[in-house]
């Protein structure tokens, strides 16, 4: 193995070596792995992983503070070197981009592990009202209404901090079909929205954390997933998200060509909105969740078909008949239902 110094860290690769005097081939060279410390450049040394074909940036312990979004290039990995004491990554004051997000679209196989990641949202500006979304109908009641104009309006959403993301891996456009994306061992805190996820399948998300996200109510979330599919959810924890539900799961199309979504042994506690809802999947496995003292549902599974509900338990969530309850299975059909326990009643 050779280690050099290139540029203020340390690039280390794998070389190959010869087992015995029959060995028919070589083995194959091992990935780049680059380390750094805190007060080196994350993007200097991404953009070098980059040029080596890719691999693992390892991050000593400690925090880093960054005055841009961090690009995580195809085929790499962004990953704290201890999974305990986990460096933290924080957005610059008064910066409005995600915190780390890939770097090219369509993008595939990306990966953030045993990171902890902070937007540096202040508590005012993840406290602001439903007309701050563009597009939605408080946004245009408002305008219609004349109690504000569209310029105005339009220019105090524009000075917000809406773009704060925790992790965004996605992109907006209609064509793009993205593949590969894992977070692994990360927390998120204090970002317009902790973690978004979009148009991707094969998507791991486990053993992760998500608390005090937020921006705008009922519309920023803890963790958004829209048009995905192939997705493994796995000891998440999103609770106590401010503006919006813990993890919301959707196709905008309503017309679940989207597949294989598992969201089991997670928790959903406390959030503004819902614990958890999912709209519009095939084959979703919901299984060994809690949620418990959200401000609306618990759990909601919306238009859905085929999959499993079991062994979760909902309780202390507002009881609103057809609106809200513990567990909400509400449009949907051909699931196993078993095991689920809840408080004063259930939608299914």
């Amino acid at each position: 193995m050779s280690k050099k110094k290139r540029t203020g860290f340390s690039l280390v690769t794998g070389c190959a070596v010869v087992v015995g005097l029959l060995a028919a081939a070589l083995p194959a060279q091992a990935a780049t792995t680059i380390t750094i410390s805190p007060g080196q450049s994350i993007q200097q040394a991404m953009d070098s992983l980059k040029n080596q074909g890719c691999g693992t940036l390892i991050l000593k312990p400690g925090t880093y503070t960054v005055g841009y979004g961090v690009k995580v290039y195809n085929g790499c990995t962004i990953q704290g070197e201890s999974a305990t004491d986990r460096p933290i990554i924080q957005l610059a004051a008064g910066k409005d981009e995600p915190v780390i997000t890939n770097a090219s679209v369509p993008f595939s196989n990306v990966a953030a592990k045993n990171l902890v990641v902070k937007g540096g949202l202040s508590a005012s500006e993840q406290n602001l009202p439903e007309y701050f979304h563009k597009g939605s109908t408080q946004y245009n009641d408002r305008i219609s209404s004349g109690a504000e104009t569209q310029a105005s309006l339009d220019a105090r959403i524009e000075a917000a901090r809406l773009n704060v993301i925790g992790i965004d891996f996605s992109d907006k456009h209609n064509d793009v079909s993205n593949t590969g994306a894992t977070i692994d061992n990360v927390l998120v805190q204090y970002s317009a929205m902790g973690i978004n996820v979009g148009r991707t399948s094969n998507v791991t998300i486990k053993n992760s954390k998500v608390e005090y996200n937020g921006a705008v109510k009922q519309y920023y979330h803890g963790l958004y997933l829209s048009t995905v599919d192939n997705v493994i959810i796995d000891k998440l924890d999103a609770s106590h998200n401010v503006t919006g539900m813990g993890l919301k799961v959707t196709d905008f199309y309503d017309d679940r060509t989207e597949t294989s979504i598992s969201i089991k042994n997670s928790k959903f506690n406390y959030n503004y909105d819902r614990g958890l809802t999912v709209y519009h999947m095939n084959n979703l496995y919901v299984e060994g969740n809690e949620a418990h003292d959200n401000q609306k549902s618990g759990i909601n599974i919306i238009d859905c078909q085929n999959g499993t509900l079991k062994n979760n338990n909902a309780y202390n969530n507002p009881n609103v008949a057809n609106v809200s309850y513990d567990i909400w299975l509400a449009s949907s059909s051909g699931f196993t239902i078993s095991g689920n326990t809840y408080g004063s009643k259930n939608g299914f």
